[in-house]
């Protein structure tokens, strides 16, 4: 995996410049950074306004190059193979993820066999070349190689899709809004459930940025990680805080 990751715990601050820096010097820095934003989360109808909304705070407040927003939706899930719309993700130096339902994206970018749509199959290659894939709430949740959490409040209504999310993080079970939700008790829940040993929650306007198997907290709240072959032992990571990542999950 020589590609980037941020992952950020929903709720970011627009005036979170640890965090929304660390994007952009990631994809390529400021004035050179060209950020593909995929709102494949949201609804239809807010996707497009999601869009422009990431566009303006990446260009106006944090000087990328280019913030394009990438047209894939509920509405418009044929477009993933569209020539035009692979070409404009093939140009992206990064791609940032946003908020809703991650089975949504999960529906836009893969098949109903869980294998790569034309648009997945570029992102996937970009990463794999060292291109950054950030994203916040769903849009960081769906990154997982892992069971991918879809809904419930505690250990007795979790739910989940088996097959994972995107497949970009292999070190564990990841989900959002972690200490803010209390989800500790559904995810160890799923991690039992599903032979997982590592729970890796990151709080609201928090990220973990991974690079070559090492995790480093950026934001003002915490990274919550619960090692299953510990008993289940949690620790907390504050920002600035790193930690050596094992993809054995």
């Amino acid at each position: 995996m020589n590609g980037k990751l941020v992952l950020a715990g929903g709720a970011l601050r627009e005036d979170n410049a640890e965090v929304y820096g660390k994007i952009v010097e990631l994809a390529g820095g400021v004035g050179r950074a060209k950020i593909g934003i995929v709102t494949a989360a949201s609804e239809p109808e807010e996707a497009e306004a999601n869009g422009a909304y990431y566009q303006e705070l990446f260009c106006a407040r944090y000087g990328v190059r280019e913030a394009e927003w990438i047209p894939l939706h509920a509405g418009q899930i044929g477009r993933r193979d569209d020539a035009a719309l692979l070409e404009l993700v093939q140009t992206r130096t990064g791609y940032f993820f946003g908020g809703g339902d991650q089975s949504k994206i999960v529906a836009c970018l893969l098949h109903e066999d869980h294998t790569d749509s034309r648009a997945m199959a570029v992102i996937r290659a970009r990463f794999a070349k060292g291109a950054l894939v950030a994203g916040t709430s769903a849009g960081a949740v769906v990154q997982s190689v892992g069971p991918m959490v879809t809904g419930g409040a505690g250990s007795d209504d979790v739910t989940w899709n088996p097959r994972g999310g995107l497949g970009l993080f292999p070190y564990g079970l990841l989900d959002s809004h972690f200490s803010e939700r209390r989800r500790l008790a559904r995810m160890l829940h799923l991690a039992e459930a599903t032979g997982w040993q590592r729970v890796y929650g990151i709080d609201e306007d928090t990220a973990l940025v991974v690079q070559e198997g090492q995790g480093t907290v950026l934001g003002a709240n915490r990274l919550v990680v619960a090692d299953l072959r510990d008993g289940g032992a949690v620790r907390l990571y504050a920002g600035g805080e790193r930690l050596e990542l094992n993809a054995s999950g």
